[in-house]
């Protein structure tokens, strides 16, 4: 018993290495909507600069820091390795 439990407190130990390592990414098409949150870390929401519903492209500010541990929010391309 005592054995089960000094193998038991070292944690679980999976195997190192990733059945899809070898696989090609699989493209997905962009949503026709998203929603992106204000608040999204501990600090102040940002203010928002865009409306709901508003029609925004990549580079467009969206967010404006809210106060001293806030930032602001981008929308940025998504990194494609093609």
């Amino acid at each position: 018993m005592l054995n089960k439990l000094k193998r038991a407190a070292l944690g679980a130990h999976t195997p190192h290495d990733k059945a899809t390592a070898a696989s090609k990414p699989v493209p997905m098409p962009l949503p026709a909507q998203v929603r992106i949150l204000m608040s999204q870390h501990i600090g102040a929401p940002a203010k928002a600069l865009v409306k709901k519903g508003d029609e925004v492209f990549v580079g467009t500010k969206i967010g404006e820091a809210g106060g001293f541990v806030s930032a602001n929010i981008q929308i940025y391309q998504p990194y494609q390795n093609h």
